[in-house]
């Protein structure tokens, strides 16, 4: 079953102004040499790992994030982005601790919720991921990516009267979308019937770390 796309990756860099900016790839050595001049300091390492995901370096940009989590454990946006990074590079499993924890620390951030959910789909544990995207869906009641990805868990894990009742409420909010789950769902019935199960599609990821 093709996928749903995901969203473009954009990591943000925690600075002490109101409105985080993104990092440019010109600030790559400037934030290197900071980051190494200041080992301890949660938001260097942070920002460094901004830099790399702009330029597309997810291993480094992990590893910088992972030391910013390590240097400040609260730091929500750390482990918010540390496991989006591993996400974006398939590790699932490892991806799936940082996003818990970025809920645990803020339980109001809808997209760590979203990309938890993701993460348990990517693994498949649809009940689980149900949970992640209903919570996501209690905090932004007209995200249709949530809405989609809840239903369509719901009918993975065989609550088909709980995914009747979700269908509905995604049909209210975006008919196209509905449909597109409807036409996905049936799909793939067709496909257990004749090829055996495949592969479900993903709600759209949120890379958003606002």
């Amino acid at each position: 079953m093709r996928a749903v796309a995901v969203a473009q990756l954009l990591f943000l860099v925690l600075v002490a102004s109101v409105h985080p900016v993104v990092a440019q790839d010109s600030d790559l050595d400037k934030l290197k040499a900071e980051a190494e001049a200041n080992p301890r300091d949660a938001r260097a390492q942070y920002n460094l790992g901004v830099a790399y995901a702009n330029k597309g370096q997810l291993d480094p940009a992990a590893e910088s994030f992972r030391r910013a989590t390590e240097i400040d454990p609260k730091l929500t946006l750390a482990h918010y982005n540390l496991g989006y990074a591993l996400m974006q590079m398939k590790k699932h499993k490892e991806a799936l601790p940082s996003f818990q924890r970025a809920t645990e620390l803020d339980p109001k951030y809808a997209p760590a919720f979203m990309n938890m959910a993701g993460t348990y789909q990517a693994l498949g544990q649809f009940k689980d991921a149900a949970d992640g995207y209903r919570e996501a869906t209690r905090l932004r009641p007209d995200d249709v990516e949530a809405h989609f990805g809840l239903a369509w868990m719901l009918l993975q894990s065989g609550q088909k009267a709980a995914a009747d009742d979700e269908y509905r409420e995604l049909s209210r909010l975006d008919k196209a979308r509905a449909d597109s789950l409807y036409d996905q769902y049936k799909q793939k019935e067709k496909e257990q019937e004749n090829q055996g199960p495949s592969p479900a599609p993903t709600a759209a990821a949120s890379p958003e770390g606002q």
